[in-house]
Parts: C-alpha cells; sequence; structure tokens
C-alpha cells in the first residue's frame, strides 16, 4: 500500500530528456488506485463519524436514556395505530351486524309474503274443490231423476 512518504520519497530514473515515462504512468496508475480505495472508505466511514459525533460527549447513561425515550415513542404510536385499526374494525363490525338485521327482516318479509300468496292460493284451490262437490252432486242429483 502507497502512503505519503512513499510518494513524498519517490524518485525516478532520468533519461536524457527527463524521468522516463514509462515509470511515472505506471506509478500514477498506482497511486490513482490507492486513492480511489480510500476515497471509498472514507465515504464508508463518513456516516459512521457523524454518529460518533452525536454522541461524543455523551455518557453511556443519556444514550440509554435516549434510546428508550425513542423506543417509548414508538410504542406509543404503534398503540395509536392498533388502537385505530381497532376502532375501524369495530365500526365496520356494527355495519356488517346492520347489515345482516337488514337482510333478516327482507327475508322474513319474503316469507311472510311467500306464505301469504300459499295461503292464498289453498284458500282458491278449496274453494275449486267445494264447486267441484256441488257440480258432481248436482251431476249425481240429475241421473236420480232421470
Amino acid at each position: 500500500m502507497i502512503d505519503a512518504k512513499d510518494i513524498r520519497e519517490r524518485e525516478f530514473e532520468r533519461s536524457f530528456r527527463g524521468y522516463d515515462r514509462v515509470e511515472v504512468r505506471y506509478f500514477l496508475k498506482m497511486l490513482t488506485y490507492e486513492f480511489s480505495r480510500f476515497q471509498k472508505r472514507i465515504e464508508e466511514l463518513e456516516p459512521i463519524e457523524e454518529q460518533y459525533e452525536k454522541i461524543q460527549g455523551k455518557g453511556a447513561d443519556q444514550i440509554v436514556k435516549e434510546a428508550r425515550e425513542k423506543a417509548a415513542k414508538i410504542i406509543i404510536d404503534a398503540e395509536k395505530v392498533a388502537a385505530n385499526a381497532l376502532q375501524s374494525a369495530r365500526n365496520e363490525k356494527k355495519q356488517i351486524n346492520k347489515t345482516i338485521i337488514k337482510l333478516k327482516h327482507e327475508r322474513d318479509k319474503l316469507i311472510h309474503y311467500i306464505q301469504t300468496i300459499i295461503n292464498k292460493e289453498k284458500a282458491l284451490i278449496s274453494q275449486f274443490d267445494v264447486e267441484d262437490e256441488d257440480i258432481e252432486e248436482e251431476l249425481n242429483f240429475s241421473d236420480e231423476i232421470e
């Protein structure tokens, strides 16, 4: 791994017209690669450093206290959401029960209506039976007369 000392102390062989170009380019490519790695590492560590700066100067008791406060707030929020969901479910249950009662009432009305029709039909059939009996009696009576 290249460090600042390596860069400062690096010497290139001199050629007739100056430094060896191939050697310089190779060294610069190595520097580029190393600096890229350092940059990535810095980007990974910056959020950690920010977290550290936030808690720096706080004791363990203070950090635990803040964590407990956050946990308590999360619990309160969750309980509110649960209460709202429960109330919504209760309201929906009431609405469903009202609908069931309404449907039962409609069913009972329909049953009563059908029973009324059946009773009227029975009465009509009974009336025809009586008329048939009267006609038979008349026919039998007329047969006797002849």
